[in-house]
């Protein structure tokens, strides 16, 4: 089932007896959770009907005895048990005997990471049951993901600032959530968020230094790209990791003039190099500011201090100064 087809089904009352949510996406998982708690536990109750249990504290008795008892003051209770690729083989087994015949009034959550599906419990379990597997969202599926969630808190979020928060939070969905509660109380009054809301609220992730350097290097600022570097070195960043993300940079900026010239368009484009589209245009100006042949030495040049941060006795500053030189030499020649 999609997560999409479950918020549909769950808006309108129509829940299965059990779920299996899992995944390595932590945030939505949780988030669905929740949204089946509010769904059919009020606060009053939710001494009575709530259970929330972890499978290395339970036994599959314990696990079907709460699911099988009935509602006090409702139509359901909603019983959770996390963890659940820590159940044992006796619990396992008593588990998929309940998912044969499930208790109607109780709605069953069970909740796992990375699962691995060959193994014969899982397997089973997803034949038993309606299952969600949580995947990290793609980078360029992030923007959307913000866009929405704001929605949800009743405000609206512009361009920019979802590129500048998303830069400045990284792609955890968890952290992005934390921030954008911040704005919201931040910008109470006002309906939509703008940059300097971000600017303001918003601290800073090594991935907003990054997608900052990748800017001043898009646009060919000799001085800026130092000056970005140079921070970047004063906050403990690893200039071997600076220069791993300029080289996943430049590859990027390589695949879409490969693109171009096989005659795909920008959206086409977008979708083959997982940039979202809101920011597509900057990319494409971004790679016409240098031709195949200063991109194709471009790598030589990152090899080469690469190399240099790993074997040599040269400051790490100096390699990074020099390198910022070599890379945007051509402009300032």
């Amino acid at each position: 089932m999609k997560y999409e087809t479950f918020l549909k089904n769950l808006a309108a009352g129509k829940t299965a007896p059990i779920y299996f949510f899992f995944g390595e996406e932590n945030f939505l998982l949780e988030e669905a959770i929740n949204k089946i708690l509010n769904k059919y536990v009020t606060p009053g109750t939710a001494h009575f009907n709530r259970d929330i249990l972890y499978a290395e504290e339970v036994t599959g008795a314990q696990i079907v005895n709460i699911a099988t008892s009935y509602p006090m003051m409702a139509e359901y209770r909603v019983v959770v048990v996390k963890n659940i690729e820590r159940l044992n083989s006796e619990a396992r087994e008593m588990v998929l005997r309940y998912c044969e015949r499930p208790a109607l009034q109780t709605r069953l959550v069970l909740t796992a990471g990375r699962i691995d599906r060959g193994k014969k419990f899982f397997n089973n379990l997803m034949k038993k049951t309606e299952w969600i597997e949580f995947r990290p969202l793609y980078e360029n599926r992030i923007p959307m993901w913000i866009i929405n969630f704001v929605k949800q808190k009743g405000k609206q979020i512009t361009p920019r600032a979802v590129q500048l928060l998303q830069a400045k939070s990284g792609n955890s969905l968890r952290d992005i959530a934390n921030e954008i509660n911040k704005l919201i109380q931040f910008t109470r009054g006002k309906e939509i968020i703008d940059e300097k809301d971000v600017e303001m609220v918003v601290g800073v992730s090594r991935n907003y230094n990054i997608f900052e350097l990748w800017d001043v290097i898009g646009t060919r600022n000799f001085d800026q790209a130092i000056t970005v570097t140079r921070q970047m070195l004063e906050i403990g960043e690893s200039p071997i990791y600076i220069v791993s993300m300029l080289t996943t940079y430049f590859v990027r900026l390589w695949k879409i003039k490969t693109l171009l010239k096989a005659g795909k368009n920008k959206n086409e484009i977008a979708e083959l190099c997982n940039i979202h589209f809101y920011f597509i245009s900057k990319y494409l100006q971004q790679a016409a500011a240098f031709s195949e042949k200063e991109i194709e030495t471009n790598f030589e040049i990152l090899l080469e201090a690469d190399v240099n941060l790993k074997t040599s006795y040269q400051k790490p500053h100096l390699v990074m100064d020099l390198l910022m030189y070599r890379l945007l030499k051509h402009h300032n020649n």
